[in-house]
């Protein structure tokens, strides 16, 4: 649920999204576009190895299949985009103090990579877009979230349509966070959850 949820899955709905509705000149293409590289391809070989009836998840893992698709079926319900956001998600979890919890290196690096990338994403937005009203104008990023909100993360099991993605992009802060929250969901929060996969598995 952390990792082919949250990221895979997640990125290729903003991949999807981007390709669809955002021309190649476009600054938020541009910023985007290099996050998305392989994630179909693998996300496509995932679901028919990994993830599908009688994978590799139903023959390797306790869960088994049923298991499987119990846990998907829970995480698809109760999924946001913002499970990836890793300013908002530790302070809800109360763990985003470090006088309150020291050495928390997922928190303690992670906020350090968030920053950097917000940094890039409000450059880019600054350059690009004089203010607010300029955001809601432009047609192509607002088709951009429409799509992604709708059928990027559709209302699967009952759960909110969007899963937290809004449907029309209101500003700046806006969309500085959610290229913030993209660039950080393909890289540092996969890596975060991919690479230690081995240590837990292989023991």
């Amino acid at each position: 649920a952390t990792h082919y949820l949250s990221c895979h899955a997640a990125m290729e709905a903003y991949g999807m999204g981007t390709m669809r509705n955002l021309p190649s000149p476009h600054p938020i293409f541009k910023l985007l576009h290099p996050h998305f590289r392989y994630t179909m391809a693998i996300n496509c070989r995932a679901r028919a190895t990994l993830v599908n009836d009688g994978g590799v998840i139903d023959q390797l893992f306790a869960i088994g299949g049923k298991g499987r698709q119990e846990l998907q079926r829970r995480s698809a319900t109760s999924y946001n985009i913002h499970l990836t956001n890793i300013k908002r998600n530790t302070k809800e979890r109360g763990v985003d103090d470090p006088k309150k919890l020291p050495g928390y290196y997922y928190r303690d690096d992670g906020f350090r990579l968030w920053d950097a990338m917000e940094t890039l994403a409000r450059n880019v937005v600054d350059d690009f877009y004089q203010d607010d009203a300029a955001v809601v104008g432009d047609m192509e990023l607002q088709h951009w979230a429409e799509d992604i909100h709708t059928n990027g993360f559709p209302g699967y099991y009952g759960a909110e349509v969007g899963h937290g993605f809004p449907k029309q992009i209101d500003g700046k802060e806006t969309l500085i966070e959610l290229c913030t929250l993209i660039m950080f969901t393909g890289s540092a929060q996969h890596a975060a959850v991919n690479f230690g996969q081995y240590t837990y598995y292989g023991y």
